[in-house]
């Protein structure tokens, strides 16, 4: 297998891993991002690294600066960024509605960035979470 068959797999795994966003908020602004990683052999990618840093963020690692993360719809609880997947691959956390630079680093030690505009609706009426063109879930998101 080829070095570009195998990250072409790995891509469509992570994009198959039914990543969602789930608005749940009572905050306003806050949105969800929610989902699994799993290996190119569909088994959970345990302890993955989860980061979420400014859209315009350059670098692998990119800088986490000025990005909070909660555990919670009303931003009572702040949690690290980064976060790391359960044992099943999960990862669940709240942020405010933005422009957003993710970055999945599984235990093999790839990197995978993706772009992600996190809307939160009015009053938990809805809004959208897009992924931008250099990564597209096979999964829809919504809020």
């Amino acid at each position: 297998m080829t070095a570009l068959t195998l990250v072409r797999r790995i891509l469509a795994t992570i994009t198959s891993l039914a990543l969602t966003a789930a608005l749940h908020a009572q905050a306003p602004n806050a949105a969800a991002i929610s989902g699994q990683i799993v290996s190119p052999g569909g088994q959970p990618a345990a302890n993955a690294v989860i980061r979420v840093c400014n859209v315009f963020s350059i670098g692998n690692p990119c800088l986490i600066s000025g990005v909070q993360l909660y555990a919670d719809a009303n931003f009572n609880v702040p949690i690290l960024n980064p976060q790391a997947t359960d044992q099943y691959g999960n990862y669940s956390f709240f942020l405010a509605s933005g422009l957003y630079l993710v970055q999945i680093t599984p235990q093999t030690g790839l990197t995978y960035s993706y772009s992600v505009s996190a809307g939160a609706g009015s009053g938990g009426a809805g809004g959208t979470v897009t992924a931008s063109p250099a990564f597209k879930p096979m999964a829809s998101w919504c809020l």
